[in-house]
């Protein structure tokens, strides 16, 4: 009996490795997988293959934009996790929890479970655990209209660089680095993060993140005005992109794609890329949609489909200025989450 266990517990994790490398690109493949090991391991109460079953499900879930069923995944795993303290997996999960909140525009149980991760990653001394902690923070901040200190927020992720091992972790701080760069429009720093994610590739096996490389670097060839440079990187990002479930990701790099053939005089191309955003994850992307129809149209000579998207543009611009009092809301909100923050930080120095 014992040996019949043991192949199990080999057959159990062998199968979740597949199921994690497909969960970003065979979603439901992953799913299948996940499920049956999920079984396995609860007919041999293996607690640590339950977890990372439930764990790798939620991740599939919340590829497929699945997100109700990924937090639902996701909570069932970290309750788990927590019961048999398996505490990597617990950190791993509470990542992902707070990064479907944070899609899911729920951004106070977003900082709970980022702020959860700092403050035990600094009891545990884990720095991965604090890294992750931060670099969520700063992406929060950054919804909240507080660029300084998402800024700050990634710098201080950046300082646990070198006790990590995670490359994928590493990879996407870079990513988020360079973006910040481009917010403050200091594309040759943002050059240079991307650099440094692409220097990693070659220790990953599948990069999830590796699509927004690219995207990236179109976004800055094309404001440098290297338009057919932006086209190539650009181009090679939706390749990567067209074969998982990352809405969002597919829709910025559609948009880009459409301005740049815009701005290269491709009219029709950028017109056909620009259709093809089945449905906008957000609204300012669906006013950023019709923005650039409207100029599309305008350069065709259709006067009056220009109108047609630049009424849905205003209107959409509208919706967004009625669903905030914004900025007055997201300062508090920014106040309070660094409030909170500094009592974290404070209570580690203590």
């Amino acid at each position: 009996m014992p040996p019949r266990a043991h192949d199990l517990r080999s057959e159990i994790d062998q199968t979740l490795a597949v199921a994690g490398t497909l969960a970003n690109v065979s979603p439901e493949q992953a799913l299948q997988l996940a499920g049956q090991a999920q079984m396995l391991a609860e007919s041999i109460e293996y607690h640590a293959g339950q977890a990372l079953a439930l764990y790798t499900q939620a991740a599939a879930f919340s590829a497929r934009n699945a997100l109700v069923d990924a937090e639902r995944m996701a909570r069932r795993a970290q309750e788990m996790a927590e019961a048999h303290a398996l505490w990597a997996l617990w950190f791993d999960t509470l990542d992902l929890a707070s990064g479907i909140a944070y899609d899911l525009e729920q951004y106070d149980v977003a900082v709970d479970g980022w702020l959860k991760q700092l403050e035990r990653g600094f009891d545990r001394d884990e720095p991965l655990a604090i890294l992750r902690g931060y670099l969520g923070l700063g992406k929060v901040f950054f919804m909240y209209g507080d660029l300084p200190t998402t800024t700050a927020m990634l710098e201080k992720a950046r300082e646990y660089l070198p006790q990590i091992t995670r490359h994928d972790v590493a990879f996407g701080l870079y990513i988020n680095l360079a973006a910040d760069a481009c917010h403050h429009a200091d594309f040759s720093a943002a050059l240079k993060e991307l650099a440094s994610a692409e220097a990693l590739l070659d220790e990953m096996g599948y990069c999830q993140y590796e699509h927004e490389l690219y995207y990236y670097r179109g976004h800055i060839y094309r404001r440098q005005g290297k338009l057919h440079a932006a086209l190539r990187q650009l181009e090679r990002s939706l390749a990567l992109n067209a074969g998982t479930s990352n809405q969002w990701g597919r829709t910025v790099n559609l948009i880009e794609l459409g301005e740049t053939c815009l701005d290269l005089g491709q009219l029709h191309a950028a017109q056909y890329y620009l259709n093809s955003v089945e449905e906008a994850p957000m609204l300012y992307l669906q006013m950023q949609i019709h923005g650039v129809l409207a100029r599309v149209s305008a350069a065709v000579g259709r006067t009056d489909r220009e109108f047609v998207h630049w009424q849905k543009h205003f209107a959409l611009a509208e919706r967004m200025a009625e669903a905030g009092a914004q900025p007055h809301v997201a300062k508090l909100r920014g106040k309070a989450l660094a409030e909170r923050m500094r009592i974290v930080e404070n209570r580690r120095q203590a």
